[in-house]
């Protein structure tokens, strides 16, 4: 994780909300903030909460990674097998229900195993310098993961999470 200078917080710090949601991707002219009983809920963080599967698919996949710093990578693939076992698809993984959290973590290693784990880490770290502090969207990681790559992962997405199907390496 990139570590936070003196500088980077004083400059956070003069960031209004309707300067991060401009950065996140909202226009200022679309900058009117929704309440939620006493919380005031920003246009990118309303819309970052309809999109479970970034929260929940990278984090059931950094699980994988863990084990793998851990205990090495066979216990990693014995743990993302026992992920894999656990999708039901019953629906489309953005539809709602469990499936975001084995299916978001099945795609993300898919990533990695099409580009390599160097370029995947090194993904997983721009990502995190990239989208700092932000509310992102499915369409910002998907086109973000694309130009990284030089890969068009688009339509393995969509297989993966639009549909209950599984996708043909």
């Amino acid at each position: 994780m990139p570590t936070e200078t003196s500088s980077n917080r004083a400059s956070k710090a003069r960031t209004s909300p309707a300067q991060a949601s401009v950065s996140n991707g909202t226009s200022s002219s679309s900058t009117k903030a929704a309440t939620n009983g006493s919380e005031i809920i920003s246009p990118a963080a309303a819309t970052a909460r309809t999109i479970p599967w970034i929260h929940e698919g990278f984090t059931k996949y950094t699980e994988v990674l863990y084990t793998e710093y851990v205990h090495g990578p066979d216990a990693a693939e014995t743990y993302y097998q026992g992920l894999l076992h656990r999708i039901k698809n019953d629906r489309p993984a953005m539809q709602g229900g469990n499936d975001k959290y084995y299916k978001g973590a099945a795609f993300l290693h898919a990533v990695r195993h099409t580009t390599g784990t160097p370029t995947f880490r090194a993904l997983l770290h721009s990502l995190n310098s990239t989208f700092y502090h932000q509310s992102v969207s499915t369409s910002q990681i998907l086109t973000f993961i694309n130009s990284f790559t030089h890969h068009n992962f688009t339509p393995l997405f969509d297989q993966y999470m639009r549909t209950t199907q599984w996708p043909i390496d």
